[in-house]
């Protein structure tokens, strides 16, 4: 048998806890929760298995060949949600959230965003703002930087004649 350590890393290579991974021999087996290292270890024969990495509520699979690469790696994405006005300029406050088997609340925006380490794939976000909500479907993988952006809109109170009219609430 091989040792087989998978391990669960943030975007920066830091060790990440709490990931559950699974291996796929006749069926999804059981093989551990990373630890503080982020890593969790186990014997294996050597062969070709399918590992999944479930974490902040999303999963991952990766097919590898223990035999010749016992450490399997998954590493997440440092996902940053924005909000911006009309001109491009980073706003507050919108609160952020995104869809994995249900909504998960990310946070508020502090200086125009807030940010959240995921597994790569294609999640939907929404923000709500300004007493509306608005949301957006992307892949993480492929582009972290997922942006909101309002637009500017005016008002106008006109009369029958098309004058504007001031005493409007």
């Amino acid at each position: 048998t091989n040792v087989v350590t998978v391990e669960l890393k943030d975007s920066i290579g830091g060790p990440i806890t709490g990931g559950v991974v699974q291996y796929y021999s006749g069926g999804w087996q059981g093989f551990g929760t990373t630890d503080a290292s982020g890593r969790v270890s186990r014997e294996l024969q050597p062969s070709t298995y399918t590992f999944s990495m479930s974490y902040a509520f999303a999963r991952q699979e990766k097919a590898q060949n223990i035999a010749t690469n016992p450490t399997v790696v998954f590493q997440t994405t440092n996902v940053m949600i924005q909000l911006k006005d009309s001109t491009s300029t980073l706003m507050d406050t919108g609160t952020v959230q995104y869809y994995s088997g249900g909504w998960r609340n990310i946070g508020s925006t502090s200086g125009g965003q807030v940010t959240k380490e995921l597994l790569p794939g294609t999640y939907t976000f929404s923000m709500n703002y300004a007493f509306a909500r608005q949301e957006k479907s992307q892949n993480v993988g492929a582009d972290p930087a997922v942006v909101f952006q309002t637009i500017s809109a005016t008002v106008q109170l006109k009369d029958s004649t098309g004058a504007l009219i001031d005493t409007g609430t």
